[in-house]
């Protein structure tokens, strides 16, 4: 699995849950981090926020956009380039 796979699944999706992912490509969520993090910063990919933030997140910070144990982004999407 490489940059360019992660990539290709999700603009082939449009938006997937790190644990999809994870899932599709047989790793733990943790592995796809550092992935997940360079596609992001290169602006191939964008975390998405929930549409109702948890009452209360089980990582007790006041973020939205958390996935269960962390305070990290649980679903991403593609972005379009033109």
């Amino acid at each position: 699995m490489i940059l360019s796979d992660v990539n290709r699944y999700l603009t082939e999706r449009g938006q997937a849950t790190a644990t999809d992912i994870a899932l599709h490509f047989g790793v733990a969520p943790d592995a796809l981090r550092g992935i997940l993090d360079t596609l992001a910063a290169k602006g191939r990919i964008r975390p998405i926020a929930p549409i109702a933030p948890p009452a209360a997140p089980s990582c007790g910070k006041a973020c939205c956009g958390c996935a269960v144990n962390s305070c990290e982004p649980e679903s991403w999407e593609s972005v379009k380039r033109s």
